[in-house]
């Protein structure tokens, strides 16, 4: 018997994992230890500026975007509010 805690934390890393990426220059993927969202750091060809999407998902499961930053000079200004969250880089780009 499952509860239904672990079996909503395995769909919601399962869908984390596995759902197609927004489009564009990704260049690290990372989750909250819990699984409740995604968030995507972006990048543009030939240039140090980065942008990030954050990701959760609507009570019927469907993962939508909830938000887009501005665009920083570079991926060092974003180190300390990514600290916390899970790299699943390798897992989502297969």
């Amino acid at each position: 018997n499952v509860p239904i805690e672990k079996l909503k934390y395995s769909i919601q890393r399962t869908i984390i994992e596995s759902y197609p990426l927004l489009p564009g220059n990704v260049i690290k993927v990372f989750s909250d230890e819990n699984y409740t969202g995604r968030i995507t750091l972006f990048g543009y060809p030939n240039n140090d500026s980065v942008y990030y999407t954050v990701q959760e998902f609507a009570s019927d499961y469907t993962f939508f975007k909830t938000y887009e930053s501005e665009i920083f000079e570079n991926a060092e200004q974003l180190q300390d509010g990514f600290e916390a969250l899970i790299d699943i880089t390798d897992k989502v780009l297969h």
